[in-house]
C-alpha cells in the first residue's frame, strides 16, 4: 500500500528498497534510493538539490548517479493526499514475498510557479529484475511546464542532444 513521504520544499528523504533488494543503475548496486521532492531519485547521498529543469541541474555532478522522471520546481497542496508516495510491489501471496519493484508516484503535484493551476500525477517504477526505470505520466500534464527526464551519470554523455517530448511525439 502507498506511504506518503514527510517530503518538504527542495528536500530528500532516503529510503531502503524493499526487501533489501539491489537496484542495478550504470553498472553499480544501490539498496538505497534519495527520492527528491522535484521529480527526481538518486542513488547516492548528496547535498545538491535541483530545482530547475534544465540540462546543467539534471547532469550536475554534484547530485550524483540519478533518474529525473519530471525534473521541474514541484509544489504539493499539503492539506490534502497530494505529496510524495512510495510503495512496493511483490509477488506471492504468502511469505516470502519476492520483491518485483519500488514505485515513487508524485501525486496531486503542481508546477511552482505554474499559473494555470493545473495538477497531475507522475509515477516511476524501479524494476528489480530488468533494471529498469518505467515513468507513467496522467493526462493532465501542463502544457505551460518544462520538465528534464532521464537517466544522468552525474555528466553529459558524450554526443548528447537534449529533445522534447512534444517534437517526440508530434514530429
Amino acid at each position: 500500500r502507498p506511504v506518503k513521504l514527510p517530503i518538504g520544499a527542495d528536500s530528500t528523504v532516503k529510503r531502503s528498497l524493499w526487501g533489501h533488494e539491489n537496484f542495478t543503475f550504470y553498472d553499480k548496486q544501490y539498496e538505497t534510493i534519495f527520492i527528491n521532492e522535484n521529480g527526481y531519485v538518486c542513488f547516492s547521498e548528496s547535498i545538491y538539490r535541483a530545482a530547475s529543469p534544465s540540462i546543467d541541474e539534471h547532469f550536475a555532478s554534484a547530485k550524483g548517479p540519478c533518474f529525473s522522471f519530471f525534473l521541474t520546481d514541484l509544489t504539493f497542496d499539503e492539506r490534502g493526499a497530494a505529496g510524495v508516495y512510495l510503495t512496493h510491489i511483490f509477488a506471492g501471496a504468502v511469505a516470502p514475498y519476492t520483491p518485483r519493484a519500488t514505485v515513487i508516484t508524485y501525486y496531486n503535484a503542481q508546477g511552482d510557479g505554474d499559473s494555470s493551476g493545473a495538477t497531475f500525477t507522475v509515477q516511476a517504477r524501479l524494476e528489480y529484475f530488468t533494471n529498469s526505470v518505467r515513468v507513467a505520466y496522467g493526462t493532465n500534464l501542463p502544457t505551460t511546464l518544462s520538465a528534464v527526464v532521464g537517466p544522468s551519470k552525474g555528466s553529459v554523455p558524450t554526443g548528447f542532444t537534449p529533445s522534447s517530448a512534444t517534437k517526440l511525439v508530434y514530429g
